[in-house]
């Protein structure tokens, strides 16, 4: 009985002693899970010890150090004057080893081609290990090398990649290419041959990546394209997220270069990329879905699902910049793709001002009236930046609708006794272009706003709203052709304080009324505001004045024909940066919509 008790305390002990050792065994491996967020804190600490655990003879040294330096790398530190020791240890026999190796020269080969080149051998050794990451990083690092010679030694090692039987050393061989384009550029008929070869291949992420080398080689050589149509299109949806943006960026430029317009007819193969593109509106990837419903906007009929798609993305990804960007193009092409969805853009105190221009581009015959109140509420903002921004629109869209003219009139002549100058002067610039639009029939009842505004004269700050206030009194000097004088004196007062283009507009008034009713006061203040001209500092100021001197010299009557013969006024246009970029020219999701510019290369 008493040797049952020893043999059964016997085994509790060694149970224990087992249960210790998987608990520390635990526990280190833990620890070296958690070394490398541990090194990327503490990195910086005891490089000097790098180069000895580079040349130690155990393998947890080389490890820890390269994990060090790659953490450097990570946070943009230069570790390249330790590439000589790291590419010693490419040819050790530990997998973790050589794995981490092979990922810091992956980053530096192209700064040490010479170096590299001292371990070629075994780079093209590697080509055929067992370990399809080793395959894939050899081929890699032979294709970053960037020397001219070895083209040669790449393409062989393409070719041989080629009938691997992983996907991922193909889809590896098939991005190499692009880079011996770019070492030597005489290539080019070997490589869309081997390009061929990859587009033959059945797997969705070769595929994928074929078609992403096909757009940087060779864009327009569809006739490669056309014995695998059919096949893209079925594993369009089989493709990873980043893989179907290149297949769609193909497919689209293929179906509107060899397709009719789909409001026409729509044949089978166009309805089969339709068909499979529509599958990919319900994409998680945002840029997966936004690129499958510009596809359809430019090559599909109808267009409902896309500003669903739209919406949904919208609801996921908030007020981003890119994104408000995406709707702002697509609203100028056709406004009506999301706009019954347009009190969804409704502006709080910190959106981005992008959505005014969205609602611009919204605004139809059917909610002009609820845009123009809420643009109403907009315009007296704390912001002024804001505020000002969105009296614009609410100009541009006063003038765009005449339904809202004579609301508009009557809440910018109550603007006007705001205190800020920005306001006000803006306000009086599109009470200008209303007035301007008016028939001849009522321009009576513009006079007591044409005196309201010269009332305020010295309490404008802003020059064009000074010049707008001069314009109204010229095209309404019939009416008001006994305040017309007055105004000249306001003008002449500080009119060498003035800008340049209210001092032309001035002298414009002076032309005029000088002709309209001969006056020995305004003839005097004419001669002054002449002589006050000729030596201006703006070179157009005295352009105008040694021009209506010449005129007047020949004929008051042809003065007053060449310089007011029309008074047209300037259209309310957008922002620069609408001026200068036509969205039309660009693909909506591109970065130049974004950027409003475009850049050298980039394809329309």
């Amino acid at each position: 009985m008493q040797s049952y008790f020893y043999t059964a305390a016997s085994l509790a002990q060694e149970a224990t002693r087992i249960s210790q050792q998987l608990t520390s065994n635990i526990v280190e491996k833990t620890r070296e899970v958690g070394v490398l967020g541990h090194l990327y804190d503490h990195c910086e600490e005891r490089m000097e010890i790098i180069p000895k655990q580079l040349d130690s003879s155990f393998d947890k040294d080389k490890i820890d150090a390269l994990k060090r330096l790659l953490a450097l790398v990570s946070k943009g530190h230069n570790v390249q004057q330790y590439f000589a020791q790291v590419i010693k240890n490419v040819n050790s026999n530990s997998f973790p080893v050589r794995k981490l190796v092979y990922i810091y020269i992956l980053r530096y080969c192209d700064k040490e081609p010479d170096l590299s080149l001292l371990s070629i051998n075994t780079f093209q050794k590697d080509l055929a290990d067992r370990n399809p990451i080793i395959r894939h990083m050899a081929l890699r690092v032979l294709s970053g090398i960037k020397l001219q010679m070895t083209v040669p030694i790449v393409l062989m090692g393409i070719r041989k990649a080629k009938a691997d039987f992983s996907p991922y050393v193909r889809k590896t061989a098939c991005n190499c290419l692009t880079k011996v384009l770019e070492l030597d550029p005489q290539q080019k008929p070997t490589i869309i041959e081997l390009l061929e070869l990859f587009l033959n291949d059945t797997a969705a992420t070769v595929l994928a990546t074929a078609c992403g080398t096909f757009n940087k080689i060779c864009p327009d050589r569809f006739d490669l394209i056309h014995p695998h149509y059919r096949k893209l299109c079925k594993r369009l949806s089989e493709a990873d997220e980043w893989g179907q943006l290149e297949i769609l960026k193909l497919l689209t430029n293929y179906c509107r270069k060899h397709f009719v317009d789909p409001q026409k007819m729509v044949d089978l193969d166009h309805q089969l990329f339709l068909d499979a593109t529509s599958d990919l509106l319900m994409s998680g990837n945002p840029s997966t879905a936004l690129n499958a419903c510009l596809s359809l906007y430019y090559c599909g009929k109808h267009r409902s699902e896309i500003g669903q798609t739209l919406m949904r993305l919208y609801s996921v990804l908030g007020d981003d910049p890119c994104l408000l960007s995406i709707f702002h193009s697509l609203c100028l092409e056709d406004p009506q793709l999301i706009q019954p969805c347009y009190k969804r853009f409704i502006i709080r105190d910190d959106d981005p001002v992008e959505k005014l221009e969205i609602l611009e581009s919204m605004a139809s015959n059917d909610n002009i009236h609820w845009i123009v109140k809420e643009l109403q509420h907009y315009c007296t903002s704390p912001n002024t930046t804001f505020g000002v921004r969105s009296l614009h629109t609410y100009g541009i869209l006063a003038t765009k609708f005449p339904q809202v003219s004579t609301e508009a009139l009557l809440f910018l002549m109550r603007l006007t006794k705001k205190q800020h100058p920005l306001l006000v002067g803006e306000a009086i610039i599109i009470i200008r272009r209303l007035l301007a639009q008016s028939q001849a029939s009522v321009k009576d009842s513009h006079a007591p706003l044409v005196i309201f505004l010269l009332e305020s004269w010295t309490e404008i700050h802003v020059p064009m709203a000074k010049a707008s206030i001069i314009w109204l009194m010229c095209h309404h000097l019939e009416e008001l052709v006994e305040y017309a004088p007055d105004c000249l004196r306001l003008g002449a007062l500080h009119f060498v304080d003035q800008d340049p283009i209210v001092k032309l507009y001035i002298l414009n008034l002076g032309l005029l009324l000088k002709n309209h009713q001969p006056d020995p006061y305004v003839e005097k203040v004419f001669e002054y505001l002449l002589e006050l001209g000729q030596y201006d500092r703006s070179m157009d100021v005295r352009d105008r004045t040694r021009l209506i001197r010449g005129l007047c010299k020949i004929d008051k009557q042809l003065a007053k024909s060449c310089l007011m013969g029309t008074h047209q006024a300037p259209s309310l246009i957008a922002p620069a940066s609408r001026i200068e970029f036509d969205h039309r020219f660009w693909v909506p999701v591109g970065i130049a919509v974004t950027l409003c510019q475009g850049a050298c290369g980039w394809i329309p």
